[in-house]
């Protein structure tokens, strides 16, 4: 299956199970605009920032398809003085949502090698090691696939579930 196959299939899963799944409170603001999602991103694998930006463009993509706005707020793990104004300490909950980027799981109970990332309560985390297994795999762009595994993940806070569906950005 081609590449561009592939791509539509996951967003059209998107659009198809996303935006019916959301609860209420999540699904718009009361001006009747769409969502926006704080992400703050911890990048504890220290991927190079361009190409987490481009990472950050393309989940933000996916998930704005579905309805769902990103702002993104990246956050140096190494340092431990961010205010609040930079959004770093704030607490996590339905709009402010926590991606940590790691560079691999090490062994842990439900993690087998072929999980890409994991989301609990409103914190998600990505293995970079995965994310780079699965482009070779597939023969893309390491931020390609990241960006998918992103959004994938955010997915799940969103949805508030950890199942997953047989076709598009929700699939196993």
């Amino acid at each position: 299956m081609n590449q561009s196959f592939k791509g539509f299939v996951l967003i059209a899963a998107l659009f198809t199970f996303a935006p019916q799944a959301l609860p209420e409170d999540r699904s718009e603001n009361h001006d009747g605009l769409p969502p926006r999602i704080n992400v703050r991103v911890h990048n504890y694998a220290r991927v190079a920032s361009d190409i987490l930006t481009q990472a950050e463009a393309q989940a933000a993509e996916i998930l704005g398809k579905a309805g769902v706005e990103i702002a993104w707020t990246n956050c140096d793990p190494a340092r431990a003085d961010h205010d609040e104004a930079s959004g770093c300490n704030q607490v996590l909950g339905l709009t402010n949502l926590g991606v940590r980027i790691i560079p691999y799981f090490g062994i842990t109970p439900g993690i087998t090698k072929r999980t890409m990332g994991l989301a609990m309560g409103d914190l998600a985390t990505v293995s970079v090691r995965r994310v780079k297994e699965e482009a070779a795999e597939f023969g893309v762009q390491p931020c390609e696939s990241h960006g998918h595994a992103i959004a994938h993940e955010i997915g799940h806070l969103l949805l508030g579930q950890q199942g997953h569906s047989p076709t598009g950005i929700m699939r196993a």
